[in-house]
């Protein structure tokens, strides 16, 4: 299992989306995120721990074809006050998986270091671009644009 993350900020605010590859199906998953990687191997565990587990939070399920992305319904995409500017966030994914034969059923992810981008205050977006590509009028979820806002917006009110 791999999975991705992407980092930007606008005018101070963060903007964080995860997603996943290669996963079990129709599995649950948390992300962990962290501020070091220990590397650390546990036994009975499928592979090593590659951060140190500071915030632990769940972020969906794993599609059946095996995806978890910014199109799918769940936690996967963070927008917060970017407090972590030039740090570095250690992340890996788990998934409970009973049919693994290991003593420990979780499939964990490939761990990703990504570095938190410097705030650019001359940049400050006020609007966000939401894109619905499934689900038509009825949508209930979109793809978060992080890069390509075009900073305004018209106010519009829809009546049904």
């Amino acid at each position: 299992m791999y999975h991705f993350a992407s980092c930007t900020d606008a005018g101070g605010i963060l903007l964080i989306n995860f997603s996943v590859d290669a996963g079990s199906a129709k599995t649950q998953t948390i992300l962990a995120i962290g501020a070091s990687n220990p590397n650390l191997s546990v036994p009975g565990l499928c592979s090593p721990l590659f951060t140190d587990l500071i915030a632990v939070l769940p972020i969906g399920a794993i599609s059946a074809s095996g995806y978890l992305t910014d199109d799918d319904a769940g936690a996967a995409t963070f927008v917060m006050p970017n407090t972590l500017s030039g740090g570095t966030l250690y992340t890996q994914v788990h998934a409970l998986d009973p049919a693994r034969s290991d003593p420990i059923p979780v499939c964990n992810s490939s761990g990703r270091a990504t570095k938190v981008p410097a705030s650019n205050l001359a940049k400050v977006v006020n609007v966000a671009r939401l894109l619905n590509y499934y689900g038509g009028t009825t949508g209930t979820q979109a793809t978060f644009f992080n890069t390509t806002t075009v900073g305004y917006g018209l106010v519009t009110q829809f009546t049904y």
